[in-house]
């Protein structure tokens, strides 16, 4: 058998477990998953329901059978190790005669080691090619980093083979902007897959600075309203590392794999030109993977188009700075304002894993000063003031910088003119009497206030009057059109022209789209017609437009990203905390999101009519008889059978949600009575009467 052989065979084995460590994570994360959705099922679901119950049994079957394989696999792993072909010889005089038979062949120079690794002699070198070949077949013969194996290379080369993707050593920052990434990254090798709350639990935290029953000003870095927390940090004189780091200060290597899940690396925001630390938790459903800022508590999805760095040991195991907290006084989505700027909070309980503050009545954002460990003022940015240099040098100066500050803050205050509500404003928000004579209280609901609260001589050039800090009233102009300001003023629709479908007449015979099946007997459908698909991909949607002014409401016009990763056109129709019902009104189906789904949708996409009827099937009725899982049967028979199908039907009757009664016609028209003959539902005249005298009235 020659080399050659050999090294195909080898080839092949790198293949198969390259691929079972791909499948092996794959079947991980939709056991994960699986159990995941058991246990949230498991308190509302009936015991007795067989679906829940099959579910159980075919995910228990299945992790047993692959367990059981993986005991086998690992055991054959064991009994035939590497060193196994050598049991019967000396593996150190085996191993030996063949490098010494190959320099002889070869007569070339190397540096000689002994099992220790220590260089004892130079052998004469004229091939590099056969120093390769020999420092590949002593790779694959998986003889490196044991006891009795033989150190053909150096160091430094041992290191190269057994890990191309670890970097040497950097000698420099990278400068910016860094360009893309030319190759693809490699998939992560191992670790445990977790979830977002348990990648933080795990983290070690700088929460030890927070004392309970202190006052503490720390930078608000990020806002989760799905969860109602904030996180914040407290950027210290310990944190300069980290700073450094996402200046792209500090000298960091590229790397050409993702690290394991739950190693700490770096990743390259091209947006804001910054270097944040960052660790991936879990594979998502869509390709890519969940991350997580340590430094900033927010959860981004990584590609393998990234670029990544490695981290040295020293800013690696330094405690992730953001620290989640759940605020008392304050409702999390009221708090925009306050991102990547510095507040004041009280320290109510410290878990140890999180926190319970209240934000300080005068919780505006504190003035930036002259130290460089403060984050920048404007909004949409996770950039930081990082002028390390000036750092050394405000330190002899600080009590002087904080004397001057407190006064300066003194003087502004006192200068301000008051934002609290005064009486006038809080009778303006009080029940509003059952009969009045005011006309403007009697249109309006309440009595405009903007002549008593507004400055008319402001003068936007100079942001405001020549009374100077001496007037108290609130500069700022005047809504255009004499309209008021007390109340949020809404956008004029605009000026668009819809034409709306022409009424189809009882008796006719029309082409449908079947889009949702509701329940037995009631199926959603879009009349098929020449108007383009009102859908839109996820490039198509801009970021800007994720971005809401102000929470939805119920009733507002969304478009929602679907599973497929597109957007439809959906309405609110519930809201419980942050958790919002949507019906998807070109196709009938109902759905529960985060704000992080959803995105404006623009007054002339809103006002176009809704696709989805609501259509009634004609010669059946639900069974009285028939059991929750017989009716679910039926939903998924007929999903099975006309979802996502055209054909045509005829018009029987209207029913009172402007939805029709259907008959199924052509190779469709036995379907009703395969329901009936199954036991899912029950035959019945009265829909078929009913809709002859309205065909027969047509």
């Amino acid at each position: 058998m020659e080399i050659d052989d050999l090294s195909a065979i080898l080839s092949l084995f790198e293949r198969n477990v390259n691929k079972l460590r791909t499948n092996l994570s794959a079947y991980q994360v939709e056991v994960d998953a699986v159990r995941q959705t058991l246990q949230e099922s498991w308190s509302h679901v009936g015991r007795a329901d067989g679906r829940i119950i099959s579910v159980h049994d075919a995910l228990l079957g299945s992790v047993n059978e692959v367990n059981e394989y993986i005991i086998k696999l690992n055991l054959r792993i064991k009994l035939n190790g590497a060193f196994g072909i050598f049991k019967n010889v000396d593996a150190k005089e085996v191993l030996n005669n063949l490098r010494r038979k190959s320099l002889e062949h070869n007569n070339f120079k190397v540096n000689h080691t002994n099992l220790d690794g220590i260089e004892v002699g130079e052998l004469d070198v004229h091939l590099v090619g056969a120093k390769q070949s020999e420092t590949e077949f002593k790779a694959r013969e998986g003889l490196n980093g044991t006891a009795s194996s033989v150190r053909l290379v150096t160091a430094q080369e041992n290191c190269k083979l057994e890990s191309p993707s670890i970097p040497a050593a950097p000698t420099a920052p990278p400068k910016l902007p860094i360009p893309p990434r030319q190759a693809k990254l490699l998939p992560p090798k191992g670790g445990r897959q977790t979830t977002s709350n348990e990648t933080y639990d795990q983290l070690l935290k700088n929460i030890s600075s927070f004392a309970e029953d202190s006052i503490v000003q720390v930078t608000m870095m990020h806002l989760n309203i799905a969860e109602n927390c904030i996180f914040v940090a407290k950027w210290g004189q310990e944190s300069t590392p980290l700073k450094k780091l996402l200046a792209c200060q500090m000298p960091i290597q590229e790397l050409n794999q993702l690290p394991d899940f739950g190693e700490v690396f770096a990743v390259y925001d091209a947006q804001e030109q910054i270097i944040p630390r960052v660790v991936i938790n879990a594979h998502t459903e869509g390709g890519g993977y969940d991350a997580y800022l340590l430094d900033y508590g927010e959860h981004i999805h990584l590609d393998d188009e990234e670029v990544i760095f490695s981290l040295p040991n020293e800013v690696k195991v330094l405690p992730a700075e953001a620290v989640r907290c759940f605020v008392r006084n304050r409702e999390v989505g009221s708090m925009r304002q306050f991102t990547y700027k510095n507040v004041r909070v009280r320290v109510l309980e410290n878990s140890g894993n999180d926190l319970v503050v209240e934000l300080m009545e005068d919780g505006h954002p504190e003035e930036e000063t002259q130290s460089s460990n403060r984050f920048v003022s404007h909004e949409n940015t996770r950039k930081i003031n990082l002028d390390l240099d000036l750092e050394e040098q405000a330190k002899p100066m600080e009590n002087n910088i904080v004397k001057e500050t407190q006064s300066a803050k003194t003087e502004q205050q006192l200068a301000e003119p008051t934002v609290k509500l005064c009486p006038a404003d809080l009778e303006m928000l009080e029940n509003i009497e059952c009969g009045t004579s005011d006309a403007l209280k009697a249109v309006l609901g309440f009595k405009p206030t903007d002549d008593q609260r507004i400055c008319r001589h402001y003068d936007p050039k100079i942001n405001g009057c020549f009374k100077g800090t001496n007037c108290r009233l609130l500069h700022q102009p005047f809504a255009p059109h004499g309209a008021t300001k007390d109340t949020e003023l809404v956008e004029a629709l605009p000026d668009s022209i819809y034409i709306s479908p022409a009424p189809r007449d009882l008796g006719s015979v029309v082409r449908v789209l079947v889009t949702y099946i509701k329940s037995p007997t009631e199926v959603y459908v879009q009349f098929v017609d020449d108007l383009p698909p009102l859908v839109w991909s996820k490039k198509e949607v801009p970021e800007s437009q994720c971005k809401f002014k102000r929470s939805p409401h119920v009733l507002d016009m969304v478009i929602a990203l679907y599973t497929d990763d597109c957007y439809y056109r959906a309405q609110i129709i519930d809201e419980i905390d942050g958790v919002f019902k949507i019906f998807y009104v070109d196709y009938g189906n109902t759905e529960f999101v985060t704000i992080k789904s959803l995105a404006t949708c623009s007054d002339a996409i809103s006002l176009k009519p809704f696709r989805a009827n609501n259509c009634l099937i004609e010669g059946v009725k639900r069974s009285s008889l028939a059991s929750q899982q017989q009716n679910a049967e039926c939903v998924e028979f007929l999903k099975s059978v006309i979802l996502n199908s055209e054909f045509d039907v005829m018009l029987i009757s209207h029913m009172p949600d402007n939805g029709y009664v259907i008959k199924f016609l052509d190779r469709y028209a036995d379907v009703p009575k395969q329901m009936i003959k199954r036991g899912y539902v029950e035959p019945t005249t009265d829909n078929l009467q009913h809709s002859d005298n309205s065909v027969e009235q047509a």
